[in-house]
């Protein structure tokens, strides 16, 4: 049947989410004390998408995450104002380490519901600008060679997994760019890249969008000042190859710019479109532990804690008492016999012609994206990591076998009873059915 398409209208526009000094940032437990300034400020950033009366946004905050309430918050805000249906507005996170917490990962650190509504608002605002500011445009996409990150599972001769660079690990070699031009220039350019925002560490208590907002700037520098926005892609493995202070994170935003720029002028652009957009709820199955893995771990973790405090160093106590009520509440769930609730998460696609943007709500592994834009339908699929919902590390099923941080640790930090294996096949299927259904 022949598709009847109309002329792409576009807009984009950005609001500064920086809170006041004070708020607590999040993505490492061992923090000690709030933030104390700003380096780089914080951003929400939006692109409007129309054509035949259908309207679809991404907007992106160098924030580390959504939780559920924000992400339907701003949603319906966003209809009531702007007309668009919640299922046609997606969410990302840069997932920065050094940014407020904002609810998302709420056991890591203390929220401010001050930031919270500033972060909506700003979203809003920006999605709403965008929408008023779109203008008769041309779309087109396309992927540059080259990566700054480095697979960070090493297996050691001893057969552990530790999170260390590992050279011979799988990454996304791969930077991916959208250029949107209006009649007055480039209205937008967003770029994709599967890396951790995580060049800077803990010791850092400034504000700062880390690598992500760096390429931002330099992207926005070389466009005239369009509005440029950067998504992460499925790194939920994948760390900087250079990590370190503000100007490890200059070069290595700057890296990921250059990169993805070099073929801007490459791209095809097309001004005639069709739109679409939808999402797919996914449950994820959770397991319970076992008695004896629960009294186990149970006593771990209050030895841990009783070693952290009789060490009075602050950083130490912090991170256990952060984890220990996670394990009391398996240990209770193994004493009753009760399984824990699966976790309900959200795949979400938006599609251009051939371009596909798709949302996965949590930490994908490297080869779960990978997977997915291999197989999919569109010429050009980019995965937005951490869109909408965070719903914790999505591993992939040779992971959950080799153990690790991100299987075994980190769903003490989100508060999540662990995954079970079938997550990728999941992910996969929901995601590749998602683009199926569009195309």
């Amino acid at each position: 049947m022949e598709v009847h398409q109309q002329m792409l209208r576009a807009g984009a526009a950005q609001v500064e989410i920086t809170p006041e000094p004070g708020v607590w940032l999040t993505g490492y437990a061992n923090r000690v004390r709030p933030a104390t300034g700003t380096h780089d400020p914080l951003w929400a950033r939006a692109l409007f998408l129309e054509s035949e009366g259908k309207r679809a946004v991404l907007a992106a905050a160098d924030i580390i995450g959504f939780d559920d309430e924000l992400v339907t918050n701003v949603r319906q805000r966003v209809a009531r104002m702007a007309g668009i249906p919640p299922s046609h507005v997606m969410l990302a996170a840069t997932h920065t380490h050094s940014a407020p917490n904002v609810r998302c990962l709420e056991r890591m650190a203390p929220v401010d519901p001050a930031a919270v509504e500033r972060l909506a608002e700003g979203l809003t605002g920006a999605i709403v600008g965008a929408a008023r500011s779109a203008e008769d445009a041309a779309i087109g996409a396309g992927f540059a060679t080259g990566t700054i990150g480095a697979n960070r599972r090493r297996r050691t001769p001893q057969g552990a997994i530790v999170m260390e660079p590992n050279p011979e690990g799988p990454v996304d070699r791969r930077v991916g760019v959208l250029r949107v031009e209006g009649k007055r220039g480039t209205i937008c350019v967003m770029l994709n890249h599967a890396c951790h925002g995580v060049v800077l560490g803990p010791d850092n208590l400034l504000y700062s969008a880390d690598w992500p907002g760096a390429a931002a700037r330099a992207a926005q520098a070389a466009t005239g000042g369009a509005v440029a926005i950067m998504t992460n892609g499925a790194c939920g493995d994948i760390n900087p190859a250079e990590r370190g202070d503000f100007d490890a994170v200059e070069r290595q935003g700057a890296t990921v710019a250059r990169i993805g720029l070099g073929i801007l002028d490459q791209l095809q652009l097309s001004s005639q479109v069709e739109i679409e957009a939808a999402s797919r709820r996914v449950s994820l199955p959770t397991r319970a532990l076992s008695l004896e893995e629960a009294t186990q771990i149970l006593e771990g973790s209050r030895a841990d804690l009783a070693t952290a405090r009789e060490s009075g160093e602050p950083a130490a106590i912090r991170v256990c008492e952060i984890m220990h009520p996670w394990v009391q509440e398996m240990a209770d769930l193994a004493v009753a016999g009760a399984p824990p609730e699966p976790v309900i998460a959200e795949v979400q696609a938006i599609t251009v012609d051939d371009i596909a943007l798709l949302g996965l709500p949590g930490e994908a592994f490297v080869e779960i994206g990978t997977n997915i834009t291999s197989a999919s339908p569109f010429r050009h699929t980019f995965i937005i990591g951490y869109a909408n919902r965070l719903a914790g590390y999505l591993p992939t099923r040779r992971a959950f076998e080799e153990g690790g941080y991100e299987v075994e640790v980190a769903p003490r930090l989100y508060g999540l009873a662990p995954f079970t294996p079938e997550v990728q096949e999941l992910i996969e299927g929901a995601s590749l059915a998602l683009l199926k259904s569009l195309r």
